[in-house]
């Protein structure tokens, strides 16, 4: 039997639950894995005798971008081989004061979300952000562009110039050329079982 243990976040416990239990249940079914919660520690168990070991780390990048602010709708599109999940860790760059975090959270978000939901709707893609880290759950091509203008913005990059840049991406863009992709996840693997509050 395969079993891996990760610890989220406990005030995202409930969204991996669900009401009454159905997140989980669903869960269970698409992955052939069982998925046991300790509320009281933020442990979450995946165990399987049966699925697949692509399915199996499918169903852990899932509870992990849960655990990293995700809905459960958005994180179950993980579970496709064309849909990738893209951590940027703050801390990693530098940014480390909670007064620096927010600053920079909010260039990313903008009044109202106005610049979060224009990445999201211009490259088809969700983004969450919470605590020390900023996910984005896409394809890899479009990944590769919102994560561009997200280190952009962080920089300090005004919004029209972000803007620009995206759009001049996406005319550019040819989506069987993934051979340059950076996998921006290594950052993540130094503590691949703990997440960030």
């Amino acid at each position: 039997m395969n079993t891996l243990i990760l610890k989220i976040p406990k005030m995202r416990i409930g969204a991996v639950i669900g009401k009454q239990g159905q997140t989980r249940r669903e869960l269970e079914e698409l992955s052939d894995c069982k998925i046991h919660v300790d509320s009281h520690t933020g442990d979450v168990e995946i165990s399987t005798e049966k699925a697949n070991p692509v399915t199996f780390y499918r169903l852990e990048t899932v509870l992990k971008a849960i655990g990293r602010g995700f809905s459960p709708d958005h994180a179950k599109l993980l579970l496709d081989d064309k849909t990738t999940l893209n951590i940027i860790s703050l801390y990693d760059l530098g940014i480390h004061t909670e007064k620096t975090l927010k600053t920079r959270r909010a260039r990313v978000i903008g009044t109202e979300g106005t610049i979060r939901k224009f990445l999201e709707d211009s490259l088809d893609c969700y983004i969450a952000i919470q605590g020390k880290t900023i996910c984005i759950i896409g394809t890899v091509s479009n990944i590769r562009i919102c994560h561009e203008a997200i280190m952009r913005l962080l920089k300090g990059a005004n919004f029209a110039g972000v803007r620009t840049f995206i759009e001049k991406a996406r005319k550019n863009l040819d989506i069987s050329n993934t051979e340059n992709y950076i996998d921006y996840n290594e950052e993540d693997n130094k503590d691949k079982d703990i997440l960030d509050d």
